[in-house]
């Protein structure tokens, strides 16, 4: 941590708890947002490498399976991100803990590929999928991340749209795979683009069921035009337990005219409404 950092922890109110992980081109402090008696990230980034483009894409996403940045503030030469804190990611969990169960995989795929639909219509794509882009909150939540790579696509950049998002499918179903198996089947080749161009039809996988095969399966496709949409992975069985229960118009007229809000159980309060502020 150096004098700029210091400055700008001093004067945001925020305490310093450890450095969480150095980057390439940062670091990233573990802080305590004394006025919420919180804690965050604080993501340190040399302005030389920040893309603008960044804050515009999550200034248009509000999910709770997408990180949230509370604020922005450039110093010097560098650009501050403070966000949610998030103690682990995907990889780092499968590496301290073991693969996932079928039933607690299809629970965690079913909020990436939620976040991911939520970015997708809105025509942004993330273009650096893989496991440790997926975080894990104090309350187990996932929460997509780091939008470095990420783009947005106007109407007339179709092809480079679909394309995208197809590369999305295929990097979703590489994840999937390694938290059933702990397995990164990215390594074995020199480059992402040759990997997408494998067969990967008789690849093993660990005692799943078959809905749990072909979800993955199918987004590993070595047809890009062949492969998913997001909405279309959604769709599968697998998902069925965790789709919001539909209730007919009379229960609603019911639940509406016999519950107050005191009687609705709150899962997880959020510490702070979204907000992305920017000082720069």
């Amino acid at each position: 941590m150096n004098d700029i950092d210091c400055d700008v922890m001093q004067s945001e109110g925020l305490a310093f708890k450890c450095v969480i992980t150095t980057t390439k081109h940062g670091k990233v402090f573990l802080v305590e947002w004394l006025k919420y008696n919180q804690l965050f990230s604080l993501k340190r980034i040399e302005r030389a490498h920040y893309e603008q483009n960044q804050i515009n894409i999550i200034r248009n996403l509000y999910h709770f399976n997408i990180i949230n940045v509370y604020k922005t503030f450039m110093r010097e030469k560098y650009v501050y991100l403070l966000m949610d804190y998030c103690p682990l990611d995907i990889q780092r969990y499968i590496e301290q803990r073991g693969v996932l169960s079928e039933s607690r995989f299809a629970e965690a795929a079913y909020s990436m590929l939620k976040s991911v639909s939520l970015m997708h219509s809105k025509r942004i794509c993330h273009n650096n999928i893989r496991p440790s882009k997926f975080l894990l909150d104090k309350y187990g939540r996932v929460q997509i991340s780091d939008f470095c790579n990420a783009a947005q696509y106007q109407e007339n950049e179709e092809s480079k749209f679909e394309h995208a998002q197809s590369v999305d499918s295929w990097s979703l179903g590489v994840t999937f795979y390694y938290m059933l198996t702990g397995r990164l089947i990215t390594d074995l080749y020199f480059s992402e683009e040759e990997a997408m161009s494998k067969d990967f039809s008789h690849i093993k996988y660990p005692e799943v069921s078959k809905e749990c095969i072909r979800l993955i399966s199918s987004c590993l496709n070595n047809n890009e035009k062949a492969r998913p949409s997001v909405d279309e992975l959604l769709s599968s069985p697998l998902f069925n337990p965790f789709r919001p229960v539909k209730m007919s118009a009379s229960k609603q007229t019911a639940f509406s005219a016999n519950t107050s809000l005191r009687a609705i159980p709150v899962i997880v309060k959020p510490v702070l409404t979204k907000v992305v502020k920017t000082s720069i």
